[in-house]
Protein backbone atom coordinates (compact mmCIF):
# COMPACT_ATOMS: atom_id res chain seq x y z
CA UNK A 1 0.00 0.00 0.00
CA UNK A 2 1.33 3.43 -0.94
CA UNK A 3 1.96 6.01 1.75
CA UNK A 4 1.16 9.67 1.43
CA UNK A 5 4.10 11.76 0.35
CA UNK A 6 4.58 15.13 1.96
CA UNK A 7 6.95 18.01 1.31
CA UNK A 8 10.53 17.71 2.44
CA UNK A 9 11.83 20.87 4.02
CA UNK A 10 15.49 21.70 3.58
CA UNK A 11 16.28 25.25 4.63
CA UNK A 12 19.56 25.86 2.80
CA UNK A 13 19.02 24.02 -0.47
CA UNK A 14 16.15 23.61 -2.87
CA UNK A 15 16.03 21.31 -5.90
CA UNK A 16 12.60 22.62 -6.94
CA UNK A 17 10.02 25.23 -6.07
CA UNK A 18 7.26 24.45 -3.55
CA UNK A 19 4.76 24.46 -6.45
CA UNK A 20 6.85 21.94 -8.43
CA UNK A 21 7.11 19.74 -5.35
CA UNK A 22 3.36 19.86 -4.76
CA UNK A 23 2.53 19.06 -8.39
CA UNK A 24 5.17 16.33 -8.58
CA UNK A 25 4.10 14.56 -5.41
CA UNK A 26 0.43 14.77 -6.45
CA UNK A 27 1.30 13.21 -9.84
CA UNK A 28 3.40 10.49 -8.17
CA UNK A 29 0.58 9.68 -5.73
CA UNK A 30 -1.89 9.41 -8.64
CA UNK A 31 0.52 7.18 -10.59
CA UNK A 32 1.00 4.94 -7.55
CA UNK A 33 -2.76 4.63 -7.05
CA UNK A 34 -3.46 3.87 -10.71
CA UNK A 35 -0.58 1.41 -11.10
CA UNK A 36 1.01 3.34 -13.97
CA UNK A 37 4.15 3.87 -11.89
CA UNK A 38 4.96 0.17 -12.22
CA UNK A 39 5.32 0.35 -16.01
CA UNK A 40 7.49 3.47 -15.79
CA UNK A 41 9.67 1.83 -13.14
CA UNK A 42 10.07 -1.30 -15.27
CA UNK A 43 11.31 0.82 -18.17
CA UNK A 44 14.19 2.06 -16.00
CA UNK A 45 15.27 -1.17 -14.33
CA UNK A 46 19.02 -1.17 -13.84
CA UNK A 47 21.56 -3.73 -12.78
CA UNK A 48 23.48 -0.84 -11.23
CA UNK A 49 21.10 -0.36 -8.31
CA UNK A 50 18.39 2.02 -7.20
CA UNK A 51 20.42 5.06 -6.18
CA UNK A 52 21.04 8.32 -8.00
CA UNK A 53 23.91 10.53 -6.97
CA UNK A 54 23.78 14.29 -7.43
CA UNK A 55 26.92 16.37 -7.35
CA UNK A 56 26.42 20.06 -6.64
CA UNK A 57 29.04 22.66 -7.34
CA UNK A 58 29.03 26.37 -6.73
CA UNK A 59 30.40 28.81 -9.24
CA UNK A 60 32.83 31.45 -8.20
Amino acid sequence: MARAIGPVKIKQYSLCSPDELERGTAKLAADLRSGSFDSVKAAYDSEGGDYAFLIGRTEG
